[in-house]
């Protein structure tokens, strides 16, 4: 691997430190493989420029990655990131499929929406202690293992469940694929399903109140339990769940928003409660859906 080499432009930091698929190519790397701005007081890497890198090392220093970051860097597996750095914005590392392996250090106080999703070769991920906010949606629901330092005060994974739960509020903010709902759950969050990718039956325990916005957007369950303690489902909430067939809502359930059922292709038994008002789009236009 080279060594660093950071060339000032003004308030433009350019590193130098990659490996690529073909070292041959290293030569013609210029200093523009990545760019390093200052931003409100801040070290922000903005981008790669270079979408076949490898391995990466994200030098000292730097305290934020933001949009675009590393998004769609297709080949990248490996990335070190340095103490210090705080914050991954919005699709910071979306659709790096051959990532594999990373590791969060304690500083990162921030996970906003998709910064590692798509990421379909990274199997486990660690929330680290200082973590105090996290967009729900920011890692694929691909993984083996999902879970929170025993030390973050903000969110845990109690139980071994494998999902991120906000502690003071109960609330699934972010689930993967071996998932089990604990039983004292008050909320699922927006995206905390979305793609989920087993063809299984999920039962979401008596006593959640509430389902998030794309909760379950382009799962691939089979069939969904939702109790009669949930008040309100979000827009888009089951959007494109093609396995569904059927499904029973809560009988406190006061509409059905826009999209909630959108392009659930096989739905065709829906179980309303009475007087419930249901918005333009919520279910499938291109099935015989009855009604009970």
């Amino acid at each position: 691997m080279m060594p660093f080499v950071i060339k000032a432009k003004m308030n433009q930091y350019i590193i130098m430190s990659v490996i690529t698929n073909n070292l041959k190519d290293m030569k013609n790397l210029n200093d523009q493989l990545f760019t390093i701005t200052s931003e409100n007081g801040s070290v922000v890497l903005t981008r790669c420029n270079d979408k076949s890198v490898v391995n990466v090392t994200v030098p000292d220093g730097v305290e934020e990655i933001v949009y675009p970051g590393f998004k769609s860097c297709t080949d990248l597996k490996s990335v070190t990131l340095p103490q210090g750095l705080k914050r991954l914005g919005r699709e910071a590392f979306f659709r790096c499929y051959s990532l594999e392996s990373v590791t969060l250090p304690e500083s990162v106080e921030e996970l906003e929406l998709n910064s590692f999703a798509g990421c379909r070769s990274l199997k486990s991920f660690c929330i680290p202690m200082n973590v105090n906010y996290i967009e729900g949606g920011f890692v694929n629901a691909n993984l083996d293992e999902l879970k929170v330092d025993a030390a973050n005060t903000v969110y845990d994974s109690r139980n071994g469940c494998n999902a991120i739960i906000e502690t003071a509020t109960n609330t699934l903010v972010q689930a993967c694929k071996s998932t089990v709902i604990p039983d004292d759950i008050k909320a699922i969050g927006n995206d905390a399903f979305a793609f989920w990718p087993k063809n299984e039956a999920v039962v979401i325990p008596d006593g959640v109140e509430s389902i998030g916005d794309e909760a379950f957007c382009y799962s691939e369950m089979s069939s969904i339990t939702i109790p009669d303690s949930v008040k309100s489902i979000g827009i888009m909430a089951f959007f494109d769940c093609h396995n569904l067939e059927s499904i029973r809502l809560p009988k406190d359930l006061k509409v059905v928003q826009s999209n909630t059922f959108r392009s659930c292709h096989n739905l065709t038994v829906v179980e309303l409660p009475t007087g419930i008002e249901i918005e333009d789009f919520a279910f499938p236009d291109d099935t015989a859906l009855r009604y009970y």
